[in-house]
């Protein structure tokens, strides 16, 4: 089972983490939610949550999943960042029973551009930064927190060479524009105009997988708005949440 923690109380929010991160880096931000209770599991192999034999895509789903179904509450609103969003929409079919409301926030069903049909990263930007966690797993998580626009240190525990490399292969085949499409519950997508992971023009190509979802671009943000933007991101959240009839 993985490992979580949570803050405040009110409306449940499960709120999933991006790629090398853990639950805890939503803290600070969960404070800004006023009447909502925060809940973060660290993804397997991160933070205190043991990894898995043959970690990928289905295994980490699957055992997100399972976490979900354990817990007390019978519905709650999902937040995912990155990776962590990546995951969620995955999961989705298994999961919208108990979803209020799916947030995506620096998120995109296709990481890597491997045709004009979608924007992305270039291929070669994921590889490069494998063969960097194979040489030194902190320094390439510290250079990746540098092009995310995220200061402090490094998360505690570093996460295992296998695990960052499996959350790499992840963003390097995924491809959930279909899951994404199939969303029918309020959805909410938001970007960082200054996003320098994943392109900003992947909120229009989004939009345009599902056209019921809403958009939201904030201007000035990196690829972690909760951070650096946390009081204008939580006047958002709160007024799509009540939107959505439960906030």
């Amino acid at each position: 089972m993985l490992n979580s923690r949570g803050w405040g109380k009110g409306v449940p929010v499960v709120a999933v983490h991006g790629w090398g991160q853990f639950g805890g880096c939503f803290g600070s931000f969960s404070r800004q939610l006023k009447g909502y209770r925060v809940i973060a599991p660290d993804l397997p192999g991160h933070g205190r949550s043991a990894e898995v034999s043959a970690p990928s895509l289905e295994t980490w789903r699957d055992a997100l999943i399972a976490w979900v179904q354990a817990q007390p509450f019978p519905e709650c609103h999902f937040l995912g960042w990155s990776l962590g969003g990546l995951l969620l929409t995955a999961a989705w079919k298994e999961l919208k029973d108990r979803g209020l409301s799916l947030t995506l926030i620096g998120t995109t069903p296709r990481y890597t551009a491997t045709d004009e049909s979608f924007p992305g990263q270039p291929p070669g930007q994921v590889r490069a930064l494998a063969r960097q966690v194979r040489r030194d797993r902190e320094q390439a998580l510290l250079g990746f927190q540098q092009q995310m626009g995220e200061g402090g240190g490094l998360v505690r525990p570093v996460p295992s060479e296998e695990t960052l490399l499996a959350g790499l292969d992840i963003l390097q085949s995924a491809d959930e524009r279909v899951a994404l499409a199939h969303i029918q519950e309020p959805l909410l997508l938001v970007q960082g105009d200054q996003d320098r992971v994943t392109p900003p023009s992947c909120l229009k190509a989004m939009v345009g997988v599902n056209p019921g979802a809403k958009s939201l671009l904030l201007p000035g943000a990196g690829h972690a708005p909760f951070l650096t933007q946390g009081p204008v991101l939580a006047e958002h959240l709160d007024r799509f949440w009540n939107d959505a009839g439960t906030g």
